[in-house]
C-alpha cells in the first residue's frame, strides 16, 4: 500500500543515528503486509511450527551485496522482480564515525497450517509430509494470486514470465540430491546457513520466525 511505502522509505531514510532506530526500521520493512486477524493472533501465541529444514541468518556477517537473491533468481530462471528470498537493507548511515547498516532475510516460514495452502483454490500449494516443506505445484497452478493475498509476508510471488506464482521451498530438488538451497550457496560472507533435522531445536526454529515479524533480535 501507499502507506506501507511511505513507511519504509521514511525507515531507510538515512537520518537514523542510533542503533535502536535502525533496528526500528528493518521492523518496518520485515513485520506483516497486512494485519493479523484473531486465528493468525492465536497461531503465533501457540508458536509457529516450521518445516524440519530452516535458513538461517547472520546479519553481523551480511554485507548486503544481494547475491543471495540474484543467484536465487538465476536458479530458477524467474523475472528480476520475482524476490523468493527477500534480502531487507536499510540505507548505509554513519555510528560514531563508522559507517554501518542493518539487514534481514526474509524466506518462507513452512507454516504448520499455512495461510497460502488454505487459500488455493486447485490445491497447487502443497505441503511435503516427510519434511513439511510449502511448495507450489506449477502445473495446477491457474495463476489467480489468492495465495499471494493470503500471505501475511507476501512470500508467494507472481512470475510474470512463466503466469504463475513461485514461492521458496528451500530448492527442494537441491536438498533432495543433498545439495544446500541456491542463496546459501551464494552468500559470500556465509551470514546464511540451512539448518537440516535435528540441527536446530524447535523454540531456535520459533524464535528466528518471531525476530523476522516484528522482535528486536537483529544484533
Amino acid at each position: 500500500t501507499l502507506q506501507r511505502r511511505r513507511m519504509q522509505r521514511n525507515a531507510a531514510s538515512g537520518l537514523f543515528t542510533k542503533p535502536s532506530k535502525l533496528i526500528n526500521a528493518v521492523i518496518v520493512m520485515a513485520r506483516p503486509l497486512r494485519t493479523l486477524n484473531p486465528l493468525d493472533s492465536q497461531l503465533m501465541q501457540n508458536g509457529i511450527q516450521m518445516s524440519n529444514f530452516n535458513i538461517q541468518f547472520d546479519p553481523r556477517r551480511c554485507i548486503a551485496c544481494k547475491a543471495c537473491e540474484v543467484h536465487c533468481q538465476a536458479a530458477h530462471q524467474t523475472s528480476p522482480d520475482v524476490k523468493m528470498g527477500l534480502l531487507i537493507t536499510t540505507e548505509p548511515v554513519c555510528e560514531d564515525g563508522n559507517i554501518r547498516m542493518l539487514s534481514a532475510f526474509r524466506a518462507c516460514f513452512h507454516c504448520e497450517s499455512p495461510w497460502c495452502m488454505a487459500a488455493c483454490p486447485t490445491g497447487a500449494i502443497q505441503k511435503r509430509e516427510k519434511d513439511g516443506i510449502v511448495f507450489v505445484e506449477t502445473q495446477l497452478c491457474i495463476g489467480c494470486k489468492a495465495c499471494v493475498d493470503a500471505c501475511p509476508w507476501h512470500v508467494p510471488q507472481w512470475d510474470a514470465l512463466s503466469g504463475k506464482v513461485l514461492k521458496c521451498d528451500y530448492c527442494r530438488s537441491r536438498i533432495d540430491a543433498e545439495d544446500l538451497p541456491a542463496c546459501v550457496t551464494a552468500c559470500t560472507t556465509h551470514a546464511l546457513t540451512f539448518k537440516g533435522p535435528n540441527t536446530g531445536t524447535r523454540k531456535t526454529r520459533q524464535d528466528y520466525v518471531k525476530s523476522v515479524i516484528g522482535q528486536k533480535r537483529w544484533l
